[in-house]
């Protein structure tokens, strides 16, 4: 085993950022998906088109879970690193 540098300390603070900023960002998403879940329900309720607000929907879930994806990622450089 060799010993860590400052180089591995700062990369692996970065990574510790970047997947807090990640995890900021899927909370959001969630709180999005759920809120356009909502409007989507409420749109069918009052017997309104949904069609833009599915399509919609559907954006927001693929975002979301690309950012899930992205956590993954950082969470596997992450414990490699160490």
């Amino acid at each position: 085993m060799g010993c860590r540098t400052f180089e591995d300390d700062v990369n692996r603070e970065t990574l510790r950022q970047q997947l807090a900023q990640a995890e900021d960002h899927v909370t959001s998403r969630e709180q999005m998906v759920a809120r356009q879940r909502a409007l989507v329900a409420e749109l069918a309720r009052a017997g309104c088109d949904t069609h833009t607000a599915m399509m919609l929907l559907a954006q927001l879930e693929e975002s979301l879970e690309m950012r899930r994806s992205e956590i993954t990622c950082l969470q596997t450089r992450t414990q490699v690193r160490h």
